[in-house]
Formats: C-alpha cells, sequence, structure tokens
C-alpha cells in the first residue's frame, strides 16, 4: 500500500467540505475567437497549432533515434517571429478595454506554459538533446490544452477530444518537474513532494483547468523567489480530497510589502482581482475561480473565505495553496 510521509508544510482541509453532485469538467472560463481583435486570433491560432505540432511531432518519433524532425519544429520555437509571439499576444485586444473575462484569458495563454517552452527551445543544445526536446514537447502539450481551455472554439475537434474520459493522475501534472530548472530568466530548479498516487482529473479537460491554476502559481513563484528554488506539493489531504501547495523563498522587501499591502496574518485579499506586486493581479483571481467552480461554488471569493484556496508566509517562505477533488488513480500513458 502506497503511504505518503507527511508534508512538511499543510493547512486544514476545510470544515465539512462537500462536492458538488455533478464533478466539474474543466470548463466554464473560456471565451470565443470573436472576443479578440483580428491580429490577435491569428496569433492565438499560430501559437497554438505550433505548440500542438510540437507535442504530436514528439509522440510520433519518441521511439525512434532520430528526432531531427521535432529538433527542427522546437528550434523554430526560439528563433525568429514566433519568440516575440508571447509580448504581442494580445495587445490589439487589451487596447480596446474588452471585458473582465477575456483579460482573464489572456492573462492565461499569454503566461501559462509559453514563455518557458519559447526559452528552452532558444536554449536547445542540438537534434541529440532528447531531455530538452522532451521538456519543450510536455509543455508545448500543456500549453496548448490550456489554450483550448481558455478559447472554447480555437480548435474545436481537439476540444472535444479533451471533453472525452482519460484518467489523469497527479503524477501526470507533476512528476517531470522534479528537479529540473524551470525555464526563466534566473532559471530556478523545481523539486517536487509527490506524496499521494491519487487521481487529478477525469478528462483533459479538466486536466487543463488544473494545469491553468498550476501554472499561474508556479509562474508566480518564479518570478519572485528569493533563491534557487521552487517547491510543488501535493498530498491527500483528506478522503477524496487533494491538497497542492507552491512554494518559494521571499525578498525581505516582498515580504514587508505583503505585511503593509495584505497583512501576513491574512493573505486572502492576494485572490482578489487587481491585488498584486508587479504583475497584473489576476492569476491568483483566476486560481480561486477554478478552484470554486471544482467544490461547485459561485465565485474564488467564496472558495478563498472556506479554505478552498488560500495563501501563507512563514519562515519557509511563501505558500500558495489550494484544493482539489480527487479522482479515479486509474494508469495511464499520457497523451
Amino acid at each position: 500500500m502506497f503511504e505518503p510521509p507527511r508534508p512538511t508544510f499543510s493547512v486544514s482541509p476545510p470544515h465539512n467540505w462537500t462536492l458538488p453532485p455533478t464533478r466539474y469538467d474543466g470548463g466554464g472560463f473560456g471565451v470565443e475567437m470573436a472576443a479578440f481583435h483580428e491580429e490577435d486570433a491569428g496569433l492565438l491560432r499560430r501559437v497554438h497549432d505550433h505548440a500542438q505540432e510540437v507535442y504530436v511531432t514528439w509522440l510520433r518519433v519518441r521511439d525512434r533515434r532520430d528526432w531531427s524532425a521535432l529538433h527542427s519544429r522546437c528550434e523554430a520555437l526560439g528563433h525568429g517571429n514566433f519568440s516575440g509571439m508571447g509580448s504581442r499576444l494580445g495587445v490589439e485586444t487589451l487596447a480596446t478595454d474588452p471585458p473582465k473575462d477575456v483579460r482573464n484569458v489572456l492573462h492565461d495563454v499569454r503566461g501559462g506554459a509559453l514563455a518557458a517552452m519559447i526559452l528552452e527551445a532558444h536554449l536547445l543544445a542540438g537534434p541529440d538533446d532528447f531531455e530538452a526536446l522532451e521538456r519543450i514537447a510536455l509543455l508545448g502539450r500543456d500549453h496548448a490544452k490550456m489554450m483550448r481551455n481558455a478559447v472554447v472554439d480555437l480548435d474545436t475537434a481537439l476540444r472535444d477530444a479533451d471533453k472525452t474520459e482519460k484518467p489523469h493522475s497527479v503524477a501526470d501534472l507533476l512528476a517531470r518537474w522534479d528537479d529540473r530548472p524551470y525555464p526563466s530568466k534566473d532559471g530556478p530548479r523545481v523539486q517536487v513532494d509527490l506524496l499521494t498516487d491519487a487521481g487529478v482529473a477525469t478528462r483533459c479537460l479538466e486536466a487543463s483547468a488544473v494545469d491553468r491554476v498550476l501554472y499561474n502559481l508556479l509562474n508566480n513563484a518564479v518570478r519572485h523567489t528569493a533563491d534557487d528554488r521552487v517547491r510543488i506539493a501535493c498530498w491527500d489531504a483528506d478522503e477524496g480530497l487533494l491538497q497542492f501547495v507552491v512554494t518559494n523563498s521571499v525578498r525581505p522587501e516582498e515580504r514587508t510589502w505583503l505585511e503593509k499591502k495584505v497583512g501576513a496574518d491574512s493573505l486572502a485579499a492576494l485572490f482578489s482581482r487587481g491585488v498584486t506586486h508587479g504583475g497584473t493581479g489576476i492569476g491568483m483571481h483566476n486560481v480561486a475561480s477554478f478552484v470554486a467552480a471544482a467544490f461547485g461554488m459561485r465565485n474564488g471569493g467564496i472558495a478563498v473565505s472556506k479554505g478552498y484556496a488560500g495563501a501563507s508566509i512563514d519562515g519557509a517562505g511563501f505558500h500558495a495553496w489550494f484544493h482539489w477533488p480527487a479522482a479515479p488513480s486509474e494508469k495511464r500513458t499520457e497523451s
């Protein structure tokens, strides 16, 4: 029997927590292509299609000795026009002062795995750098899925496939990060404490919702960490309930900002829209919204107030955490 060690940081499960009668499918926080400026709509398609193509190419060649085709596609991500797409994506739409739901989506499709994928491709050593090529392919898979979650008619055929039953374990989402540098300017290493063998999603669409939560927290941690480490942990908080925690060390000036801006004893305000230290104030808000949906609550504010998501700071650093319903843990091959 799997007997995980105790986590080094945890919070109590929400009091009398409950699940909705129907499991959350991962949708509800997307918009249609018509919401974007024509130029941004074209960029969305290019980013999605190239990221998906990199992943599909990896699936085709991963058991072969010749990965030259994958190398060519990955190399194109890190050079030329594509490498600047992340900064250009959404500029024209944002200039029109779009609704909040469009801004929320743009935050996640401009963030997510995109910057990491592009930088990893830029640093690619060559066609024999198999580990890096695999990381790029998996980052491409994650970002393409998150984009389909966020833009509902970006690729309707693949989104329909994302809705089909397909179990995902916590390991599917986290194991590939363990002790690997996160592609960023300073490249902190990510430590994964995988303390459960539970399932986390019943379909790709739900897994992409969890990814939108995790990448928001991971990107925040990478940007703010005071050293070369970021930590992700997941364990069984209760029967049928998972807890995820993303931890980073904190610079003195950021600790002071947290204490003055929101109060170090209660960081719930960080999940309110617009509260940020050098960001957009949207990512944490999106986190709370998804968690609320997973437990059948009306909005993220309720989820935070009831303890389904939150943040805290202590001597070990800043901890951003959330709960998610466990799913059947059937073993599967990633796809």
